[in-house]
């Protein structure tokens, strides 16, 4: 039986893994993306235990190797177009006619993609110094969290700049009423996890050329245990 590879990011991380699964193919590795994989953080919890090669959000990766839920080595993290660095950030979202600024939406509904999400929860946290949101929605997923705002539900909401960049390339209809009031600190970005036992994948990933990402460079799991919540 072969590998496996999932990602449990946003959907337009899909396309870039088909690439990189494509391009371990061609090096002979027998691995395929696991048809059944979903998205998000339930997900994650429940199926990437059995899965070879994840792609994850690095504060919930860091939280589940903590755990001992998982079985695998953070390896390597991409550098994604327009970055010199294997970092990402996130943007506070409002509509064009909401609050001036992150601090002032405060009074208002945060809307967060998901409880476990860094970029879409506890990053906005963490910039803000507080510990929870006085009235937060989760929405279930970035791209959900902007058609909230859009739509008023919630006054401001954080989503990883990855994701606001696809969206604002590929619909652009869908951010036309909204602008960005601020960012976060750059963080590392979403790291690779290959599980113990899974032979050379790591040595295989490091290096690849694959369209959507600049270059994927080795990582380790030091630099995510600061982005586990406190």
């Amino acid at each position: 039986m072969g590998l496996t590879a999932a990602t449990y990011l946003g959907d337009n991380t899909i396309p870039i893994l088909d690439a990189l699964v494509s391009h371990l193919v061609d090096l002979d590795v027998d691995i395929e993306v696991d048809p059944g994989a979903g998205r998000g953080s339930a997900e994650a919890r429940a199926n990437a235990a059995e899965v070879d090669l994840v792609w994850m959000c690095g504060s919930l990766a860091a939280v589940l190797l903590r755990d001992g839920t998982l079985q695998h080595d953070v390896v390597a993290a991409p550098v994604f177009e327009g970055e010199s660095e294997a970092v990402y950030r996130s943007v506070f979202v409002t509509r064009r006619d909401g609050p001036a600024s992150v601090e002032d939406a405060l009074s208002g509904t945060i809307g967060i993609n998901e409880a476990d999400s860094w970029s879409g929860h506890h990053a906005l946290r963490r910039h803000l110094g507080v510990a929870w949101f006085s009235d937060e929605m989760p929405t279930g997923s970035h791209r959900d969290s902007i058609t909230a705002v859009s739509a008023g539900d919630c006054a401001v909401a954080g989503i990883d700049v990855t994701i606001w960049r696809h969206v604002c390339a590929t619909e652009p209809d869908a951010v036309t009423d909204l602008r960005v009031i601020g960012r976060t600190t750059d963080w590392p970005a979403p790291p690779f996890l290959v599980r113990h036992g899974a032979g050379d994948l790591a040595q295989a990933i490091v290096g690849a050329a694959v369209p959507g990402l600049d270059r994927i460079v080795p990582a380790a799991v030091a630099s995510y245990r600061p982005l586990v919540p406190e």
